[in-house]
């Protein structure tokens, strides 16, 4: 892992060698165990700015995001490293409140901290300009302490000067000591790291706003709006009241101890926009930044219990009573799959549910496992049945507790699910086109179980119970296209809304001739799937069959939309737009399809 330090991949491999066990209770174990501190350290922060009543708040703001609880079980990476950012930001503040001469003790702590946060993450090393940063605020607005320090008074600067050496090189050497391409290379290979962090080189395909896009075309507001869709309005409600009081916040707990809160959650995504980092599946790469705006939405909840009268601060409670209910119960009803949420501000899943990732864990497929194991018993010991997936590795791991020794599982996407023999099918809505999610298509014909967030299907079960579209597609496939119109017309009829049969039903219509039922099949599965491009392309050639040649020309070019590296489409408007008598449009596609022929598209 050349980018990130293995330490949390380490751990559970080496105490799996000494007690034995599952390789992934192990990793739960230890992931959890880490992730615990960003919840507690997140309300001693606040109990360190403003008492123990704004440390319990924040505890409980927290503790109830359902995807930060969720994520603080199995992802090794960012709720860790959320914890040791907040760690490290509640021993700055103790550091600075030890001033002017913080004790060896807490200076270790601070080191600690700091490498806790780097153990997961390059971006730990934020922490260090944020020491010197708000230790130069302290200094320099505290005129006793900037006497003390900046007059060396009793060695003060001296001792200060040590001890953040000691905190930077501790913090340092601890965050790479298991990171083996950081040791080779301690001086360059860790700000490379830093690098790719924020310019990741991989593109990677999300859904947002209903669109796949990839993860350097999101736009900037991709993560603020997550935050938005996807926090505890609670805390959102919270940190608009901190903000409306922000004046008096300050007074109430002082400047430098609301700067510090905000600023570590505004300044990196600050720095991710100015850097136009890419992001994917969701905003769980960022929930450090988010940090901070918890802890504000607590101490603005404790500044209202403390100077307000007991009407107001008992409107509050039954605000914060009805606000910590509405993720609990999300969470008590998805038990165990409280990450694919969406607050009731912006909807629900109802209305996010095929326009933003869902499962893109595959945490489904565990309850689709054990569902299959107590409802077709042996399933997955029989070798006659063949069950697929469209997360084929996933759905292993979570089977392999049921078959030890099954070692593999065949892959089918979820758009060509139907063009290969299989008598089960565990589906989830990765690279789902959004229309299909969003009227209701997923739930495909033969669904004999569903895992669901709220009524919505996040996976499918799907038992096959006829195959004449595979057939037909087989005999289309070897050219035979008179043969498999009566098997794909079967397979229509008996599911209207197979969107790939009507596809193909639709091409062999195309190569037999027959454009009119041709346009009749592609135009209902593109009701289904508008992004098929396969349908989209045929449609254009049976249009061209009945010489709609307007028709024609937007489907062709809706292609291009859809896959704009497919030549042929270039050269068909090409010649349409000929035909029309539009020669510089025509033109303009006949040259941009060379260039592609060139390029060996």
């Amino acid at each position: 892992m050349d980018n990130y330090g293995p330490f949390l991949d380490i751990l559970p491999v080496a105490t799996q060698k000494v007690i034995g066990g599952n390789i992934y209770n192990h990793r739960h174990f230890w992931i959890m165990l880490f992730s615990t501190m960003l919840f507690l350290f997140t309300g001693l922060t606040a109990q360190k700015i403003a008492g123990w009543r704004a440390g319990l708040i924040a505890l409980i703001l927290i503790s109830i995001h359902p995807r930060i609880f969720a994520e603080s079980f199995n992802n090794p990476k960012d709720p860790t490293f959320a914890a040791g950012y907040i760690c490290a930001i509640y021993f700055i503040l103790c550091f600075i409140k030890e001033l002017p001469r913080p004790s060896w003790k807490m200076t270790i702590y601070l080191a600690l901290g700091v490498g806790s946060a780097l153990i997961s993450r390059i971006g730990g090393l934020l922490i260090l300009p944020y020491l010197a940063l708000f230790l130069a605020l302290e200094i320099f607005t505290n005129k006793e302490l900037k006497e003390t320090i900046l007059g060396n008074k009793e060695n003060a600067l001296k001792d200060l000067i040590i001890k953040l050496a000691v905190v930077g090189a501790g913090g340092f050497l601890l965050g790479i000591l298991f990171w083996p391409k950081a040791l080779m290379a301690p001086f360059s290979h860790p700000f490379k790291a830093l690098t790719t962090h924020s310019q990741f080189p991989i593109y990677i395909k999300t859904l947002f706003e209903g669109k796949w896009v990839f993860s350097n075309q999101v736009p900037q507001y991709y993560i603020l709006k997550y935050f938005v869709i996807s926090s505890p309005e609670i805390v959102i409600l919270g940190f608009i009241i901190g903000i409306i009081l922000i004046k008096k916040l300050i007074t109430e707990f002082g400047f430098n101890r609301i700067a510090l809160v905000l600023f570590i959650s505004v300044f990196p995504l600050l720095y991710v926009w100015k850097k136009s980092s890419f992001f994917y599946t969701g905003w769980r790469h960022s929930y450090f930044m988010f940090l901070g705006i918890t802890i504000f939405a607590a101490l603005a909840f404790e500044y209202v219990f403390r100077k307000y009268s007991d009407k107001i601060r008992y409107g509050a409670m039954a605000l914060l009573a009805i606000g910590v209910f509405l993720p609990v119960r999300f969470m008590a009803a998805n038990h165990p799959n409280y990450y694919v949420y969406f607050n009731t501000i912006s909807g629900g899943i109802e209305k996010n549910y095929g326009d933003y990732e869902i499962d893109y864990y595959h945490h489904s497929l565990n309850s689709a496992a054990i569902w299959m194991e107590k409802n077709l018993p042996g399933v997955f010991k029989d070798t006659s049945i063949n069950i697929v997936s469209n997360a084929p590795w996933s759905f292993l791991q979570d089977i392999k507790r049921f078959d030890e020794k099954r070692w593999g599982m065949n892959y089918v996407r979820y758009s060509e699910r139907n063009e290969s023999d299989w008598d089960y099918a565990v589906l989830i809505p990765a690279f789902v086109e959004s229309n299909i999610m969003k009227e209701g298509y997923f739930k495909l014909k033969g669904t004999i179980h569903t895992i669901d967030i709220d009524g919505k299907p996040i996976c499918v079960i799907v038992k096959r119970e006829n195959k004449d579209d595979f057939k037909g597609i087989e005999l289309e496939g070897r050219g035979d296209f008179l043969n498999a119109i009566p098997l794909l017309e079967s397979a229509v009829k008996y599911d209207p809304n197979n969107e790939i049969a009507l596809t193909h039903l639709g091409v062999c219509y195309v190569n037999t001739n027959q454009p009119q039922p041709a346009v009749q099949a592609l135009t209902r599965a593109l009701q289904i799937n508008p992004e098929s491009h396969s349908a989209m392309n045929a449609l254009g050639y049976a249009y061209l069959g009945i010489k709609d040649y307007n028709n024609a020309i937007f489907a062709f070019e809706k292609v291009i939309q859809i896959v704009p590296n497919m030549s042929e489409p270039y050269n068909i408007l090409s010649q349409l737009y000929g035909q029309i008598g539009q020669q510089g449009t025509a033109q303009s596609y006949s040259q941009q399809y060379q260039r592609m022929r060139q390029a060996g598209m």
